[in-house]
């Protein structure tokens, strides 16, 4: 599943983790982070997502699906922000 996502996305390195822990019985199955190197080198995670059934039990209907995602933006805007030298 990966593969045609890798070659489509360059330098982006795609790793599925089947030993993970975090996230289970929040996320139902799928589980995602994204992680970014800053300029000092360190690599931070900024964004985690998964599959949820919310909707699932919302509308009484085990065919709906729902992936949610969410981001650090204050930490992005933090470690990321571009400085002008001016």
């Amino acid at each position: 599943m990966l593969s045609p996502i890798q070659s489509e996305a360059g330098d982006v390195e795609f790793v599925a983790d089947n030993e993970r822990t975090r996230g289970r019985g929040y996320y139902l199955d799928l589980c995602f982070h994204i992680h970014a190197t800053n300029a000092s080198g360190q690599q931070l995670e900024l964004v985690d997502g998964g599959s949820v059934d919310w909707t699932q039990k919302l509308l009484s209907n085990a065919k709906e699906r729902l992936v949610i995602s969410g981001i650090g933006s204050e930490r992005l805007c933090r470690e990321f922000a571009v400085v002008n030298a001016a």
